[in-house]
């Protein structure tokens, strides 16, 4: 792992589930943290981890501003809003007018058009055919225009965000099959050690897919998951015989092999979890503390 010499400083927009792993990520390097947030116990969570917290409103860049805290790199990770502009964008842009530092996007392999499970580079076209991937796309060009650089990330998986709590639960859980229907993935553990290498070595307005190039049905995921833990799954469901929200619907409409080719080839990145199993297994071992 790679210390920061510098003592760098980072600003976190929104502290979710990927917010919060890329704080502790840049924290053990040596960054000085700030985040946002609009829950008061997370902006408790945030104080008691010695990073900066803010609430997130409109005051935010007054605040920001009466504060000592000055980012030399700042990372949204909010996702917009349905049926809404971005709500990040037009508080922030008076900020980053003037900011030098480096600007990063978390984005969504939505704004990709779902197809036949083509293959998928980081320049194919967006033409995103769901709600969601449109929303995506339009927030997505907002921070293009400030020269951030996109991050299109897969499906996210890691520890407290994995299968074996859908299978503990049970509730509600359906393992659906549908023929050559693939999902695109990516460990959280990869995700962060990306972004990180990306500030490390910034590039404006650059494009990355964040997925770990190896896609799989939900149903050899699932299996591997009650492999690795012994926990029973539920029979499974063929996608004909399913009722599903229109929402959930749009996820099985069609599907694109996305290819990390920029994160590969043009800058030789090697996956902690090249695949799913590797990833399930880690994130098995480290909920059970197995070593």
């Amino acid at each position: 792992m790679t210390k920061n010499p510098k003592n760098k400083s980072l600003l976190i927009i929104g502290l979710g589930y990927v917010g919060l792993r890329l704080a502790k990520h840049f924290s053990s390097e040596g960054w000085a943290i700030a985040s946002t947030s609009r829950k008061i116990e997370k902006i408790t969570s945030i104080k008691h981890q010695n990073w900066q917290p803010f609430f997130w409103n409109e005051e935010f860049i007054i605040n920001l501003k009466k504060s000592s805290f000055i980012p030399d790199a700042i990372i949204v990770t909010v996702p917009p809003e349905s049926k809404k502009s971005d709500p990040i964008f037009p508080i922030l842009k008076p900020y980053l007018d003037e900011f030098e530092g480096w600007l990063g996007y978390i984005s969504s392999t939505s704004v990709y058009a779902s197809s036949n499970g083509e293959k998928t580079f980081e320049n194919s076209p967006t033409i995103p055919n769901t709600a969601r991937g449109i929303e995506r796309l339009n927030a997505e060009n907002l921070w293009k225009d400030l020269d951030a650089e996109i991050f299109r990330v897969a499906g996210i998986y890691g520890p407290h965000r994995s299968p074996f709590e859908k299978i503990k639960n049970k509730k509600d859980l359906k393992i659906i099959n549908k023929n050559k229907h693939l999902f695109n993935r990516i460990h959280i553990d990869d995700l962060t050690s990306i972004i990180s290498f990306a500030v490390n070595n910034a590039e404006k307005k650059r494009i990355m897919n964040l997925a770990d190039g190896n896609p799989c049905s939900q149903v050899e995921y699932y299996k591997e998951a009650s492999i690795i833990s012994k926990l029973k799954i539920p029979p499974v469901i063929d996608y004909e015989n399913v009722i599903l929200s229109d929402k959930m619907r749009s996820f099985w409409e069609g599907w694109k092999y996305i290819i990390p080719k920029v994160l590969q080839e043009d800058l030789g990145y090697e996956f902690k979890y090249a695949n799913y199993r590797e990833g399930l297994k880690q994130i098995w071992e480290k909920e059970n503390n197995i070593v």
